[in-house]
């Protein structure tokens, strides 16, 4: 029973990282993502989508390609995080090669510089604006300040959750200091919570409330309540709380 309690918390709180897979850090390396796939009779890599004005649309790779080769290794049967580690090496050289199914002509792109943030308003250097964080991909929409969010905000990213994975999003809303969530709302798939989080983990003082009705309320430490109150609802619908003390349930 030691750790019976932490890992039932372990369940409740997420423990929420932003992890993006190689496919995605691809995407804000050289401006398109991909998809290992397979079917009945072939195993393929297919191009995702295609960031405007990045290396890959300049030198024509299009939505939809499909890859045998990269940098001289053929894809066919590797795992995304092998094809990633592929693309990765390539950083030194500052190009990749690729060869499109079924063409006989290699393809070279670039490797070029993208902005972090990508526009969706009028204006995206001072006051309220919507951006597009590239390599983060988080979308961001509020006070905008030195470059950075400042003020008053909502945030909206993937999450990988121990609980719902492998992916949902998460949004966040209230104060934002040079691009750091100080408080306010995380609203999780099936949860929300009110108070400070780091890297979208309830962490400090404040409340997370279940879609069942369940309240955690107190001190949080990287997801788990260590100091405070749970509070439970009984089937004759009375609210029942039991006291947290260094993350243990405290029984009367």
């Amino acid at each position: 029973m030691k750790y019976a309690f932490k890992s039932f918390l372990y369940l409740a709180f997420f423990l929420l990282t932003i992890q993006p897979s190689h496919s995605q850090s691809t995407r804000a390396t050289f401006g398109f993502s991909y998809q290992a796939k397979e079917n009945d009779a072939d195993k393929y890599v297919e191009i995702l989508e295609i960031i405007n004005n990045a290396g890959a649309q300049k030198a024509g790779l299009h939505t939809g390609d499909l890859l045998e080769e990269i940098d001289a290794n053929t894809v066919e049967g590797l795992s995304n995080n092998k094809i990633g580690d592929i693309i990765a090496a390539a950083k030194k050289k500052g190009s990749i090669t690729v060869k499109r199914k079924n063409e006989v002509a290699p393809l070279t792109i670039t490797l070029k510089d993208i902005p972090s943030y990508i526009c969706l308003s009028k204006s995206c250097t001072e006051g309220h604006v919507k951006v597009l964080d590239v390599f983060n991909f988080l979308v961001y929409e509020g006070e905008f300040k030195d470059g950075n969010f400042n003020g008053q905000g909502s945030l909206t990213f993937s999450g990988i959750s121990k609980k719902y994975g492998p992916y949902h999003l998460i949004k966040q809303s209230g104060t934002f200091e040079k691009g750091i969530f100080l408080t306010g709302v995380t609203q999780y798939l099936k949860a929300k919570f009110e108070g400070k989080t780091i890297g979208g983990v309830p962490t400090g003082e404040g409340i997370y409330t279940e879609d069942s009705g369940t309240i955690f309320k107190g001190i949080f430490a990287d997801g788990y309540l260590m100091e405070g109150v749970m509070i439970t609802i009984e089937k004759n619908g009375n609210s029942k709380e039991t006291k947290i003390v260094r993350g243990q349930l405290i029984k009367k």
